[in-house]
């Protein structure tokens, strides 16, 4: 099952992820538990804001997914440690105008080398 965080929602939340983070929890947690979900297979994905969503939930709630997809975002890497046994493949244009690739290389620089990090 795929989570993907809707990057739609910046029309009101222009500025942070952070006024809603609860509700999105809460959110993942829903669809996490419904029964038709193998919860041990819950992958989150998400582009631009939707990439800093991708890593704040992930990082808030590691236990709820097997693995990320973030996608031209960033976050606080001195929290990354969290998602130490999740897999993890962030994915950054070198030429991308809006946010910066420092901010996806930031993030995986501070996972470190492992089999289960990948960065494209």
């Amino acid at each position: 099952m795929y989570l993907t965080t809707i990057s739609t929602v910046y029309n009101h939340y222009k500025d942070t992820w952070f006024y809603i983070l609860e509700q999105v929890i809460t959110l993942a947690h829903k669809v996490a538990e419904h029964p038709s979900v193998d919860a041990s297979r819950v992958y989150l994905m998400g582009a631009s804001m939707g990439g800093y969503g991708t890593w704040q939930l992930a990082m808030s709630v590691p236990e709820l997914c097997a693995a990320m997809i973030p996608v031209y975002g960033g976050g606080m890497a001195w929290n990354v440690g969290r998602l130490s046994e999740r897999g993890v493949w962030a994915v950054h244009g070198e030429k991308d105008a809006f946010v910066s690739c420092e901010e996806s290389r930031h993030m995986i620089e501070a996972l470190g080398k492992s089999d289960k990090v990948r960065f494209s």
